[in-house]
């Protein structure tokens, strides 16, 4: 293992998992760089003494701003529109949209995204509100039945996978959307499924699906979604814009040069 003797570690689009860690006893840091850090064994790394660090703030405005895009590509029908063209139609009559303006917009999670996509959404005379940790099962179902739209933008673990069921669902109205800019398995993807297909929500934007499940093969759960007309996806690119890229470097070099001072930043164990 090409690792087995390094102190720090950085690394995406692999699984560090128990095994890994265990076999590299000289390892004191495991950085991701990027804001998610999901594919990463915590408990494992904690157990060892290891500290795992992230690159949190590089990504935050692109996100939020893929976010606000889902938002007018779902509810103007953008897509949909496209396409009709593309087809050589043009009918403007089949294309009634929704306007954003004075609408509530509620993001779940209130991190550096969801502040984003709310700072942004007053720019659009948006009411807004947020859903986080600290808030109340009772005053999570009031934003819940209030909401026009929800933003998910909260970090996947343990506490947030599937925190939108069918329960929560439920409670939203027929006429709301919801765009997903978090993690796939933040939103229990039958329920979800089963909501748009039946109109019990109006249409959902949705930038992630569960990461197992993000290779193309074809794919049964993506290709249901995207076989619904309320249905805009896309394939995980919030964060990725050239900005983004040049902010990761730096702060990546950050991440690392802190390592190397023994005054570790953003560390989430």
């Amino acid at each position: 293992m090409r690792i087995k003797d390094a102190d720090i570690i950085t690394a995406n689009f692999i699984d560090i998992t128990k095994k890994i860690i265990t076999k590299s006893p000289k390892l004191r840091y495991i950085i991701s760089p990027a804001s998610g850090y999901d594919w990463i064994d915590i408990k494992s790394a904690t157990t060892n003494g290891v500290k795992v660090l992230n690159c949190p703030t590089h990504n935050s405005n692109a996100v939020a701003e893929h976010a606000i895009g889902l938002l007018f590509s779902v509810t103007r029908m953008i897509s949909s529109a496209n396409n009709s063209i593309l087809n050589g139609q043009y009918n403007s009559a089949q294309f009634t949209g929704t306007e954003l303006g004075g609408k509530l917009l509620v993001t779940y999670g209130y991190g550096r995204v969801g502040k984003k996509i709310i700072q942004l959404a007053k720019g659009l005379n948006m009411k807004t509100a947020f859903i986080n940790s600290s808030t109340s099962k009772k005053e999570t179902s009031i934003l819940l039945k209030q909401a026009d739209f929800l933003v998910m933008c909260l970090p996947l673990n343990q506490k947030t996978q599937n925190i939108l069921g069918q329960e929560q669902l439920d409670l939203m109205k027929k006429t709301a959307y919801i765009i997903n800019v978090a993690r796939g398995l933040v939103v229990d993807q039958n329920a979800l499924f089963k909501a748009l297909k039946n109109k019990k929500i109006a249409g959902a934007g949705i930038d992630t699906f569960p990461q197992d499940e993000t290779i193309i093969k074809p794919n049964q759960n993506i290709n249901r979604f995207t076989s619904l007309s309320n249905v805009v996806a896309t394939p995980h690119i919030a964060y990725n814009t050239a900005e983004a890229s040049d902010r990761l470097g730096q702060e990546l070099l950050n991440v690392i040069k802190s390592c190397l001072e023994h005054k570790p930043i953003n560390v989430v164990n």
